[in-house]
């Protein structure tokens, strides 16, 4: 789970970083990654092609969480980061945060927008997506093979 889990962060990484990076340059970058299969995804910054890709268990998702800005509290980070939103269920999403630690979502600016059971949060996409609405691409969907 959690090498997946890496594999996930770890392309999206690519994707976004690479210095005039092609698809091509991308998926071969990939295939040096020792033991990586090459994942099937695409990019996009509209939230609701998230949710159904979720509901429909295409996959799952990277989430570019983009912080605090003027008039804004990041709910997942104050600066940068990435998530993983595993499943939806309605409007809810699972989110898998390897920056998790208690009381995170109690400070102020984010109380009451996250709930948390074990290593899981649970939140609305609109959270989500607002957490991400300054970022592009704002989200990498992962297809199952």
């Amino acid at each position: 789970f959690i090498k997946e889990r890496f594999k996930l962060t770890s392309i999206s990484i690519i994707v976004q970083y690479t210095e005039n990076a092609t698809i091509k340059s991308i998926e071969e970058e990939w295939e040096n990654i020792p033991g990586a299969t090459k994942p099937t995804y695409e990019m996009t910054n509209d939230a609701g092609r998230v949710l159904q890709f979720l509901k429909d268990k295409e996959g799952m998702v990277v989430a570019n969480s983009g912080g605090n800005r003027e008039g804004y509290t990041g709910v997942f980070t104050k600066g940068g980061h990435y998530i993983v939103l595993a499943e939806a269920n309605g409007r809810m999403v699972t989110v898998l945060d390897p920056n998790l630690y208690d009381g995170k979502f109690e400070e102020p600016g984010r109380e009451g927008k996250v709930t948390v059971e074990g290593n899981l949060a649970f939140t609305k996409i609109s959270v989500v997506a607002e957490d991400c609405s300054n970022r592009t691409p704002a989200y990498f969907l992962f297809r199952k093979k």
